[in-house]
């Protein structure tokens, strides 16, 4: 590894049964992480065996990542997962392809997620880090799970907009074993913080899940009217 004013340039290889890999990465770092690029193959690393994980867990694949800003409120970059795996002591879990791929700018923000079980993409004018309060927030007036936050800052003028599907994969019945089958489900929401209006529609067309099916299904809930329909 050499580092250089900031710019590092790492080659990490290693044989051990518990650790078999080769990443290849670089980037600067002065006060945060920026222009990271990482790519290489994990053959095998075994967290369980490693010490970082209580319960057996071994991943596995190839990695392809670029990033030119890790903040998560102004992230910018690529990462791909290519044959990726992972094991626990029940099986193992096959991903054969994961794309993320996100873009900020000063007046927009768009994260597109590409795999087997889901497509999703959401844009707008946000902060992740505020957002996701915002919305818990939102939920919790009529439905409240959890303690309102005292500390959480929000911005004003956030919003996004959601386009997801779920395939049907048999990665999914490996954690819903009773889902039999289902035709791919679509969902759309939109978010405003400031009006704090949320609606979110979604088709089931066809799902069976242990005894009971679907057929035609409709989703719809909006909180309009000042209540959560």
């Amino acid at each position: 590894a050499t580092i250089n004013q900031g710019k590092f340039d790492a080659h990490l290889t290693s044989k051990d049964n518990n650790a078999n890999l080769d990443l290849v990465a670089s980037g600067y770092y002065k006060t945060e992480l920026s222009d990271v690029v990482l790519t290489g193959n994990i053959e095998k690393i075994d967290l369980n065996k490693l010490g970082f994980y209580e319960n057996p867990l071994v991943i596995a694949g190839q990695i392809d990542a670029q990033f030119k800003d890790l903040d998560v409120d102004n992230i910018n970059g690529n990462l791909f997962l290519k044959d990726f795996a992972i094991a626990d002591d029940k099986g193992v879990l096959p991903i054969s392809v994961v794309s993320l791929s996100a873009v900020s700018t000063p007046d927009s923000n768009q994260f597109n997620l590409n795999s087997q079980v889901a497509d999703a993409e959401i844009k707008g004018k946000f902060k992740p880090t505020q957002i996701v309060n915002a919305l818990s927030e939102t939920v919790n007036q009529y439905y409240q799970f959890q303690k309102k936050s005292t500390t959480a800052k929000l911005e004003p003028h956030q919003y996004f907009t959601l386009n997801a599907t779920v395939k049907d994969d048999d990665l999914i019945r490996k954690f819903i074993p009773d889902l039999k089958r289902f035709e791919t489900i679509t969902l759309q929401a939109d978010f405003d913080s400031n009006t704090k209006k949320l609606n979110l529609e979604g088709e089931i067309p066809s799902l069976v899940y242990g005894e009971n099916q679907i057929e035609n299904g409709k989703i719809f809930v909006n909180n309009s009217a000042n209540k959560l329909n």
